[in-house]
C-alpha cells in the first residue's frame, strides 16, 4: 500500500502498512489505530500490544505496525489548555475501540481519508475530556508561528504585547510544550507541505526556516521517528495547524 499523508495543519493523517517508526515525540495528540492488526507500542524497554491508543504530546515512544495502520495527529489547541502530563498512552477498549476501528476501516477504504471531515471524525469519536480554551494571546502567537515559522521570538512577543520571557512562560504553561518546540514543529509541517509540492529537501529546509537540511532532518526524525526522505506521499492543507478544531 502506498503511504499517504493528509495534512490539514490542525490535523494530519498518515495511512501506511508494515512500518517501523523509531523513537520520537511529537508536540501533538496522536491516535494510533491498527486497522487489521495489533500494533506494538514501545516506551523505553517496555512494549505493549495495542489495537488503538492515544499518545499525548511530547510522549517518547516507538511503533511497529505489521499490517495496515493509521496515525492521526491533532494540535494541542484541539483539546484546550494543558491539564498535566500523561506519560502512559491511553489504550482504547470496549465501545470506544469499536467506534475507532470502524472509523479506521473507513479511512483505509478511502485511501487515507483526504476528506477533512473524515479525519476530524476520529477526534470526535475519541470523546476525550477537553480543557478550557487556550489563552487568546497564546493562540495568536501560535498562529503567527504557523504563518511565519521562520519569525523571531521578538516578533512574536510584539504580536501579543508581551515580553519574550513572559510569552515563553505563558505558552509553556498553557500548552505543556516550550515555544521553541512549537516553532520547530511549525517549520517541520511547512517543510512537509513544501516537499509534497515538489521542493527538494534542501530547498524545503531553507524555505521553512531551518538553518540547513541537517537541522530539518534531525527535527523531522525527533517529531516523527523517520527521515524526511521517507515521508508519505500526498497532502491536503485546509487550515492553520494551530487553529483549534470546531467543537
Amino acid at each position: 500500500m502506498e503511504r499517504r499523508l493528509s495534512v490539514m495543519r490542525e490535523q494530519a493523517l498518515h495511512l501506511g502498512q508494515a512500518e517501523h517508526v523509531a523513537v520520537h515525540r511529537t508536540p501533538a495528540f496522536k491516535l494510533l489505530v491498527g486497522v487489521d492488526c495489533d500494533l506494538v507500542l514501545r516506551q523505553g524497554t517496555r512494549s505493549v500490544g495495542v489495537r488503538a491508543a492515544v499518545v499525548h504530546p511530547m510522549t517518547t515512544h516507538a511503533v511497529e505496525a505489521p499490517g495496515i495502520a493509521i496515525g492521526c495527529f491533532w494540535s494541542i489547541g484541539t483539546w484546550g489548555a494543558f491539564t498535566g502530563a500523561r506519560r502512559e498512552p491511553l489504550i482504547l477498549e470496549g465501545a470506544a475501540l469499536a467506534r475507532v476501528l470502524a472509523w479506521g476501516r473507513e479511512v483505509s477504504r478511502a485511501g487515507g481519508g483526504e476528506d477533512p471531515h473524515l479525519a476530524a471524525e476520529g477526534a470526535r469519536l475519541l470523546a476525550l475530556p477537553r480543557g478550557r480554551p487556550l489563552d487568546g494571546r497564546v493562540l495568536r502567537a501560535l498562529r503567527q508561528v504557523d504563518t511565519f515559522p521562520w519569525g523571531s521570538s521578538e516578533a512574536l512577543a510584539e504580536t501579543t504585547h508581551l515580553s519574550s520571557e513572559r510569552l515563553r512562560h505563558l505558552v509553556a504553561a498553557e500548552t505543556g510544550v516550550p515555544l521553541r518546540q512549537h516553532r520547530l514543529f511549525a517549520r517541520t509541517m511547512r517543510a512537509i507541505e513544501l516537499m509534497l509540492r515538489g521542493r527538494g529537501l534542501s530547498h524545503a529546509a531553507a524555505e521553512a526556516g531551518f538553518a540547513d537540511q541537517a537541522h530539518m532532518t534531525r527535527t523531522f526524525r525527533r517529531c516523527f521517528g523517520r527521515l524526511p526522505s521517507h515521508r508519505p506521499a500526498g497532502a491536503i492543507l485546509h487550515a492553520p495547524w494551530t487553529a483549534p478544531a470546531a467543537r
